[in-house]
C-alpha cells in the first residue's frame, strides 16, 4: 500500500509540479521504476543528425538515484517502421533492442527529396532488468505511466540545409537488351544510342564516349556514333545533374562484319531443299481461327556460322523446318490465326529477347484472353555451378550464358500477366547434349537440368529427360519429338486433350528413339502446380 501511495505521490509530482520540457519525457513502471529520459539533436550534417539520449532513475519525489538493476530499451524494428518515409535510421545496430546506457547516440538521415518543415520520430521505450535476456520478450516491460503520455520527438529542417547527394540514374533503352545485362550485336557500323536519365534536381548534360548527346525531353537522350567493323566497341554514357554530380554506365556493342551476318536459313530456309516426310504433306485444314490464340516460334539451327570455333556438328538439325512445319500446324489445326504467330529462325540474342517481349506485351494487353503456343527447337545448356537450364540464341556460346534466357525466366515471362493457358513444346534437351553434337562437346559430361517450380496456367511438353538428348528422326528429316507431335495433330486432326497428347508423345517418342537411334529418349510434361488435373482435359481445336 505504501509503495501504491509513493507511485501516485509521484505521478502528482510530474504532472504538476515537473512539467517536462519539449524534448523530455518522464516514464514509469506498474512496480514504481521511474526514468527521466531527456533527447537533444544535433545540427544537420550532410542530410544527418544525431539524438543524443540523456537517462536518469529518479524517485517518486523526481530526485535522482542509482539504480544499478534497471535499462532503459528501444525496440529497434518498431522505431523503424515508425519512421517518417522522409527518415531512415543508420546507426550500425543489428539487434532487437537498443539498449541505453547513461547516454547515448542514435544517427539518422533524411531524404533528399525532403521539402524542409518538422520531422516527428516516436521512441518506443520498454523496461528490462540488467542481467537478464533482452530478446525474450517476458524480460520486457512496458512503461505504464508516460508523461506526455504521446510524445514524440520533433526536429524543425529548413528547407536549404538539405543537399543533393545521389548522382542522375542512367536507364540505356536502344540497343535493347543493355539493361538485363547482354551484349548488343550489330552488323551495322552506325547505331543510335537511347537513353534515359533522370535526377532529382535535373539533369544538365549526357555524353557517348565524350560526345555531347542531344537531349530530346526532359529526361530522353540520344546520339549516333560509329563502330569499329569486326571488333567489341566499349561504350561509356556520362550523366552530370544540375549540382555537378555524375554517374556512368559502361556496356560494349559487338559489330560483327557484314559477311557473317548475312548468312541465315531466314534468307537461305534449309527446309526448301528437304523431302517431304508424311507430316509435311496433306496437312488438314480443320481449324476456325481464333483470334484470342497466338503462338511464338523459335527455330534455331545453325549456331556454327555464329561461332567459328564451333564445327557443323554442332548445329540442331531440321530445327529450322520444325519451326516451319509447326507454324503450318498452328495456322491449320490449332486454329491460330497468320497475324498472331510471331516466327524467328536462327534468332540472334537480340531477336530472341525482342520475340518475347513481344509476346509479353499482347499476353499483357489481352486482359486474360489470350491463349499461347509455344514451340523451341534449338539448343539449351545448363549452368554448370547452378544447373540452371538456359535457351541458347545462335550467337551465343556455353560460356556465355549471361546472353542466354533463363528457362524459369522465360517461363515467368509468359505467365506474368493472366492466361486462359499456355502450353509449351520444347525441342531441345538442357543437359549441354544436342541432336548431334552440343555447345560443348569436348567437356564429356552432361549435367541434369534443375527443375523449377511452374507457375500459372502452364503446361510444359519437353523433349527428352535428365540428362538425355533430343534427337532427330533422320528418316523424316524432324526432331524425334516434333515428328511424333506433329503426326498426334494430324491423325487427330486436333481432337485430343492434352493428357491423351502426352500419355502418346510418352509411348511413341521412348519405343521409337530406341529403335531409330539406338538411345533413350523419354519427353516428359510438367504441369503448374496451380493447374492441378484441369489441364489433361485441355483440347488442342
Amino acid at each position: 500500500m505504501k509503495s501504491l501511495n509513493r507511485l501516485v505521490l509521484g505521478l502528482l509530482i510530474i504532472l504538476n509540479l515537473y512539467p517536462c520540457s519539449a524534448q523530455s519525457q518522464l516514464l514509469s513502471t506498474k512496480l514504481g521504476k521511474n526514468c527521466r529520459v531527456e533527447m537533444k539533436s544535433s545540427s544537420i550534417k550532410n542530410n544527418l543528425f544525431d539524438v543524443t539520449f540523456y537517462i536518469t532513475w529518479v524517485s517518486a519525489q523526481l530526485l535522482p538515484v542509482v539504480d544499478t538493476t534497471s535499462v532503459i530499451c528501444i525496440d529497434r524494428e518498431q522505431l523503424i517502421r515508425n519512421l517518417p518515409k522522409s527518415v531512415r535510421f543508420i546507426s550500425p545496430i543489428d539487434t532487437k533492442l537498443i539498449s541505453l546506457s547513461s547516454s547515448a547516440n542514435l544517427t539518422f538521415e533524411i531524404d533528399e527529396m525532403f521539402p524542409g518543415g518538422n520531422i516527428i520520430i516516436g521512441f518506443p521505450f520498454v523496461y528490462a532488468t540488467k542481467g537478464v535476456d533482452p530478446s525474450d520478450p517476458k524480460d520486457l516491460e512496458e512503461f505504464l505511466f508516460k508523461r506526455p503520455r504521446n510524445y514524440s520527438f520533433m526536429i524543425d529542417v529548413p528547407s536549404n540545409i538539405i543537399i543533393h547527394k545521389i548522382p542522375p540514374k542512367i536507364t540505356i533503352l536502344a540497343p535493347e537488351g543493355i539493361e538485363e545485362g547482354m551484349k548488343p550485336i550489330v552488323d551495322s557500323s552506325t547505331v543510335k544510342i537511347l537513353l534515359y536519365a533522370k535526377d532529382a534536381v535535373g539533369v544538365d548534360r549526357v555524353s557517348v564516349n565524350n560526345n555531347p548527346a542531344v537531349q530530346l525531353d526532359d529526361s530522353t537522350f540520344a546520339l549516333s556514333i560509329t563502330l569499329k567493323v569486326g571488333f567489341e566497341n566499349p561504350i561509356t554514357v556520362t550523366a552530370f545533374d544540375k549540382r555537378g554530380l555524375s554517374s556512368k554506365k559502361q556496356f560494349a556493342i559487338e559489330c560483327r562484319k557484314p559477311e557473317v551476318m548475312i548468312v541465315s536459313a531466314k534468307e537461305i530456309p534449309a527446309s526448301r531443299n528437304r523431302i517431304p516426310s508424311d507430316v509435311d504433306t496433306e496437312i488438314p485444314e480443320i481449324a476456325t481461327q481464333n483470334p484470342n490464340r497466338f503462338a511464338l516460334i523459335i527455330g534455331n539451327e545453325d549456331y556454327s556460322t555464329f561461332q567459328p570455333s564451333l564445327k557443323t556438328e554442332s548445329n540442331v538439325d531440321y530445327a529450322i523446318h520444325d519451326a516451319e512445319t509447326f507454324k503450318e500446324y498452328a495456322l491449320k489445326i490449332i486454329g491460330i490465326p497468320n497475324d498472331n504467330i510471331i516466327m524467328v529462325l536462327n534468332a540472334k540474342t537480340m531477336e530472341m529477347h525482342t520475340a518475347l517481349n513481344q509476346i509479353v506485351n499482347i499476353i499483357k494487353n489481352m486482359q486474360g484472353k489470350a491463349e499461347l503456343y509455344v514451340y523451341y527447337a534449338g539448343h539449351g545448356f545448363p549452368d554448370e555451378v547452378t544447373k540452371e537450364p538456359y535457351l541458347m540464341p545462335v550467337d551465343v556460346t556455353g560460356t556465355g550464358l549471361q546472353f542466354a534466357i533463363k528457362q524459369s525466366d522465360f517461363f515467368k515471362r509468359i505467365t506474368e500477366y493472366p492466361t486462359k493457358r499456355v502450353v509449351v513444346f520444347l525441342d531441345a534437351c538442357f543437359s549441354g547434349g544436342g541432336r548431334n553434337q552440343g555447345l560443348l562437346a569436348a567437356r564429356g559430361v552432361k549435367i541434369k537440368p534443375k527443375e523449377n517450380l511452374l507457375k500459372g496456367n502452364l503446361v510444359v511438353f519437353s523433349a527428352s529427360s535428365g540428362v538425355q538428348s533430343s534427337l532427330p528422326y533422320q528418316e523424316k528429316q524432324h526432331g524425334l519429338f516434333t515428328y511424333f507431335l506433329l503426326k498426334k495433330l494430324k491423325d487427330s486432326q486436333g481432337d485430343l486433350n492434352l493428357k491423351d497428347l502426352s500419355d502418346y508423345l510418352t509411348l511413341e517418342v521412348g519405343i521409337r528413339s530406341v529403335m531409330v537411334n539406338n538411345k533413350e529418349q523419354n519427353p516428359q510434361t510438367r504441369v503448374s502446380y496451380d493447374l492441378g488435373d484441369s489441364w489433361k482435359s485441355w483440347t488442342i481445336k
